[in-house]
């Protein structure tokens, strides 16, 4: 078997497995419904995320490609599951352009990097994109143990991740204009 291709394979799967988690997340939101698949397909978006990258590592396959597709596998998650979050008015529809922007930004201060790789991560950056993965999953559990609030809580949390995240664009346009 080549396995050159399964870290893309794994980053390809994200967009099926997020479409999959969406349906679910919907569903709980709107009812309630049983928190297990949804949480299992969530589990899975995670594996996947971490085995692509470690596989490609290992397997010494890392390309521009294969990092372009995680970082939009990754995007197309988030952007799902907040779309969700907002069609259900659980979170400010203004948080959309936050991700979409940040997701422009990225790829156009990596570009201006004077780097031979594509796309360059910063620190601050990088810790944001994955608390907006990670956070679906805890939705689900708020919603799942029915928290009191649960707009203002995810809509604060959205409010503290964007004021980090228009600080890593900061640095990130100070460190592109150098």
């Amino acid at each position: 078997m080549n396995y050159k291709h399964i870290p893309n394979i794994l980053s390809f799967s994200r967009f099926l497995l997020a479409m999959v988690f969406a349906w679910y997340f919907n569903n709980l939101l709107h009812s309630n419904q049983e928190i297990v698949f949804p949480l299992i397909v969530f589990i899975l978006i995670l594996v996947t995320d971490f085995l692509d990258g470690v596989i490609a590592r290992k397997t010494a396959n890392t390309t521009d490609f294969g990092a372009l597709l995680d970082v939009s596998a990754d995007m197309f998650f988030v952007l799902l599951s907040y779309l969700i979050l907002v069609l259900n008015h659980l979170l400010h529809p203004l948080f959309i352009f936050v991700l979409l922007f940040k997701f422009v930004e990225f790829i156009y201060t990596s570009n201006k990097k004077d780097t031979n790789r594509k796309l360059v991560f910063d620190t601050l950056g990088k810790n944001v994109s994955k608390f907006w993965i990670l956070f679906p999953g805890i939705v689900c559990i708020l919603c799942y143990f029915r928290m009191d609030n649960l707009v203002l809580i995810i809509n604060a949390i959205a409010l503290i991740t964007t004021i980090l995240a228009l600080l890593s664009t900061i640095t990130r346009l100070i460190d592109s204009g150098k």
